[in-house]
């Protein structure tokens, strides 16, 4: 198959609808169940309401939480946008409104960078663009001329390209000193060894090793063999134990429950229909339904068990991936046939899709380019897919030289940030420098023009702690540069 075959395969093919509009649903659904979240913990007021400071991104100091009630107004709206876009109801307009909505509420806080907000972000803004809402929605029942059972292939395979980059550069990300060793994996399952039924293993060598390989390998793995129908099925059952696996080890919130479900877009795009003919409740149980809505009500059951609190989304993801595992295990995924459909503007569509994916593949690997170990000095870490490699604390004083004296005094600055906010910035040279040019700002609006030097000291993965900025450097007037090594973060020193 030459460039050309697989560029009308994967782009101007038509395919039917069906995984998309799961794919919508499934996004919707889990949206709105964020939101839900953070009403319920409390979240709106302990990020947005309370501190009194934010740490800003680059070049949006100016987004600001709204004041009074309107952090709550705001995500009441974000999940009724989430609503509409699982219905399908004013779609386009619902989908552009909640991707600025929800990247709103991403910029408000550098504290709470997340890389499965990163996702919804960019998820959120492509969503906009495809086409989900013309099958098994209320726009194309009120819309009939927008109405149609098949699509373009472009949409799904986008979809496939930007998962599968969370997975391999997760697992890229994963080819470090310290995870090759077990670390930090030694440390975090030496925490849990009373885990349910395996936690006696968990401080044994041979798991942790096991534990730090196979998560390397399932994320490096997962994207490749996902594409290949025959081993599909088979990456997709270590999928799904291990996102099962991370959500009751870690507090990840809605990242594997959403990743899992998502995943099943690399199913033929017509798998829904196919599962359900194969359910053929006509025929005698063992050879009809049973096989496919057994392993779906056990993962379902199981997950609604084991899981502290009810949560609809899991249970839901959890039968549907059973009921795909039964299906597809079975031997019934057979693919589909592709047929090379009208696209307007073929070229246009082609070219912006190449420059989406263009910066999806740099950015991850802008960290090479950039001496040192980037979980120390968090140069081009974020976006970047560095998940679950690091077990980091530090603790850092500020400091202003008093200008009558000389004397070098301690900034009393508990009152500003939260100890959440704290915890982040104690280990992130960037937040650091950010609050130190705040800091400044303070003074200066009392009349003291001074500098603003730290002691921060770091520890990482188990290692002792040691200075991670220098001491002599003033933060408020150097610069931070993105794309190089800034000197007056200090290396990590190996013992």
């Amino acid at each position: 198959m030459g460039i050309k075959d697989i560029r009308n395969t994967i782009i101007y093919g038509k395919q039917p609808a069906d995984s998309l509009v799961i794919f919508r649903i499934l996004f919707g659904l889990t949206m709105l169940w964020e939101v839900y979240r953070y009403f319920h913990f409390g979240w709106i007021r302990e990020y947005w309401i309370l501190p009194k400071y934010n740490f800003h991104y680059e070049y949006f100091e100016w987004v600001k939480p709204w004041e009074g009630n309107g952090m709550y107004i705001h995500f009441v709206v974000l999940g009724i946008l989430a609503l509409f876009i699982a219905l399908g109801l004013f779609y386009r307009l619902s989908a552009l409104l909640f991707f600025i909505g929800f990247t709103y509420v991403f910029l408000l806080e550098q504290a709470r960078y997340l890389n499965h907000f990163y996702l919804i972000c960019l998820l959120s803004f492509l969503v906009i663009f495809l086409p989900a809402h013309r099958h098994f929605s209320l726009d194309a029942l009120l819309f009939k001329k927008i109405s149609s059972r098949t699509l373009p292939a472009w949409p799904l395979s986008l979809l496939k390209f930007q998962l599968g980059i969370v997975y391999f550069f997760g697992g890229v990300a994963k080819l470090g000193k310290d995870w090759l060793a077990g670390e930090p994996m030694r440390m975090w399952l030496s925490n849990r060894s009373s885990f349910p039924l395996i936690g006696g293993f968990f401080e044994q060598e041979w798991f942790v090793y096991f534990m730090s390989y196979s998560g390397l390998l399932i994320d490096l793995l997962a994207f490749p063999l996902l594409l290949h129908r025959r081993s599909r099925p088979y990456i997709f059952l270590i999928i799904t134990g291990f996102h099962f696996f991370n959500d009751r080890l870690f507090t990840i919130g809605i990242f594997p429950w959403f990743m899992l479900g998502a995943t099943s877009i690399f199913f033929p795009a017509d798998w829904p229909q196919q599962l359900w003919k194969k359910m053929d409740f006509q025929r005698n149980a063992l050879s009809g339904w049973l096989p496919i809505l057994l392993p779906g009500i056990i993962l379902g059951v199981l997950v609604g068990i084991v899981r502290d609190s009810f949560a609809p989304i899991p249970i839901l993801v959890g039968f549907m991936s059973g009921a795909l595992l039964g299906w597809s295990l079975l031997g019934y995924d057979r693919g589909h046939d592709l047929e090379i459909g009208k696209i307007r503007h073929r070229k246009l569509v082609l070219i912006l899709i190449v420059l989406w994916c263009i910066p999806q593949v740099l950015l991850p690997l802008r960290h090479y380019f950039i001496p040192g170990n980037v979980n120390w000095t968090e140069e081009a870490h974020r976006f970047s897919w560095h998940m679950k490699l690091r077990d980091k604390s530090g603790k850092v004083n500020f400091y202003f030289t008093d200008p009558t004296t000389g004397e070098n005094k301690r900034i009393d600055w508990y009152h500003i940030i939260k100890p959440w906010q704290y915890r982040k910035m104690a280990t992130r040279p960037y937040l650091i420098k950010q609050f130190a040019c705040h800091l400044s700002e303070e003074l200066q609006r009392m009349g003291v023009n001074t500098t603003i030097t730290v002691h921060a000291e770091c520890k990482l993965n188990g290692r002792p702690y040691q200075l991670l900025i220098d001491p002599e450097v003033s933060l408020n007037t150097v610069n931070y540069k993105v794309l190089t090594h800034n000197d007056w973060i200090f290396m990590i020193e190996e013992k």
